[in-house]
């Protein structure tokens, strides 16, 4: 997760093989389900989800999003976020909180 937030913020994917940041989404959306609401924060607050949005060529992060939100919002447990350290998230964006 850290390597995801330093990567919103620096504008470039950081700690990561990857050369974009649609990348980073796919993998957090898919295998990390529990960072999916602070890295969704983080590329809001970082001015950062115009550019998820142009990066998805394919139309398959348009599909995962439709397919996540409505679980986000009806509480899945399988999106509940990782606190296993609150403070420290709450230090790295403090804005969600």
């Amino acid at each position: 997760m850290l390597n995801a937030l330093y990567s919103a913020r620096a504008d470039k994917p950081v700690g990561f093989c990857f050369s974009t940041f649609i990348e980073i989404a796919h993998w957090i959306a898919s295998g990390h389900k529990g960072y999916l609401r602070d890295f969704r924060h983080a590329l809001d607050v970082y001015g950062r989800a115009d550019q998820i949005r142009a990066e998805d060529s394919t139309g398959k992060w348009r599909a995962k999003v439709a397919g996540y939100k409505p679980k986000l919002a009806a509480g899945d447990p399988a999106y509940s976020p990782i606190e296993q350290h609150p403070q420290f998230m709450h230090f790295l964006l403090p804005e969600r909180y």
